[in-house]
């Protein structure tokens, strides 16, 4: 799988429904979606380290890594309540 595929993939598979699953999730974990992000990276990388779905985690590590960057200084609405939830994670110069 080339890079462009990997990375093409990747952007259909994980972040087809992100403005809806990822900040209603992050209400349910107590977190921003962009931690949502975060540990569902982590997850991968465990399946990764027990040798499942090698090729398959990667691609969504990819997705969930491109999704994670969206959220960086962008705030979002908590599906609940509808505050407006900025991130505390910052670009910094």
């Amino acid at each position: 799988m080339t890079r462009r595929e990997l990375l093409d993939k990747a952007a259909e598979k994980t972040c087809a429904n992100r403005e809806d699953t990822f900040p209603q999730i992050a209400h349910f974990w107590g977190c921003e979606p962009l931690e949502v992000c975060i540990d569902m990276i982590l997850l991968k990388v465990a399946r990764i380290q027990s040798g499942q779905s090698v090729e398959d985690s990667l691609v969504d590590i990819a997705g969930y890594a491109a999704c994670a960057a969206e959220y960086i200084d962008k705030p979002t609405s908590d599906p609940l309540s509808g505050a407006t939830v900025y991130s505390q994670y910052k670009e910094t110069t």
